[in-house]
């Protein structure tokens, strides 16, 4: 496949991440600007931006996602209840969806939790599960997709926030793997920070092993990627 080909086109699955937890509402409006001036779809923030966020967007097609986190030492009911009510919070506010990051290991627990209450909390609303790729082996995308299946996500998003691999070929190797036991009814979305490399490599094959996959995929980035655009 053409290199230069999957650069020029990968503008068209931009989606804008904010990282600043306090950014100022002026920046935050400018965002909110170029994202309705570029068609981009989709802005991911932590959940205390939203409410600023809100009325740049308010009728535009951009669609806010907050971030939330379900740690490692969150397996009671107390965590899943406080999530819950972040979540609903966030959807008062003004977001569209929640994208939580759920540790591999903790995947279980998440989806035993989440699932009396996904379709009420989620009403009208979009579910994206994060893992981080550094947490999974090859082997265990099988398992992976077996409990995401039951909570029926609307994306995937896979991010890898180290990215210490122990060869080149590591995270290749995970993304192949993941691609080829794709079994989920629901987009993909990657978020590799400033590493537009890992994006283009993950790109490339999501477009030779699921095209159908790829048509949809989102890939988030800071706003000066899309600047520089």
């Amino acid at each position: 496949m053409n290199q230069n080909y999957v650069f020029d086109n990968l503008a068209n699955m931009y989606a804008i991440w904010i990282d600043a937890p306090d950014a100022d509402a002026a920046d935050l409006a400018k965002i909110a600007d170029l994202a309705i001036e570029k068609d981009v779809p989709i802005i991911s923030v932590p959940m205390g931006e939203t409410e600023k966020l809100w009325p740049w967007l308010e009728n535009s097609k951009v669609q806010i996602f907050n971030r939330f986190d379900f740690g490692v030492d969150k397996d009671s009911v107390d965590a899943v209840s406080k999530l819950a009510t972040d979540v609903a919070a966030a959807f008062r506010n003004g977001a569209c969806g929640a994208q939580i990051f759920v540790p591999y290991k903790n995947l279980k627990d998440f989806v035993e939790m989440i699932l009396p209450i996904r379709n009420d909390l989620f009403f009208d609303r979009k579910l994206t599960i994060g893992l981080t790729l550094d947490e999974v082996q090859n082997a265990d995308w099988v398992a992976i997709f077996d409990e995401i299946k039951k909570v029926n996500p609307n994306a995937l998003l896979i991010t890898a926030s180290g990215d210490n691999f122990d060869a080149k070929s590591d995270m290749i190797g995970r993304i192949y793997d993941m691609l080829m036991h794709w079994n989920l009814d629901c987009d993909l979305h990657i978020m590799f920070g400033k590493n537009m490399f890992r994006a283009t490599q993950t790109v490339r094959l999501a477009q030779n092993i699921r095209p159908i996959l790829a048509e949809k995929m989102r890939i988030f980035v800071e706003p000066m990627f899309i600047v520089k655009e």
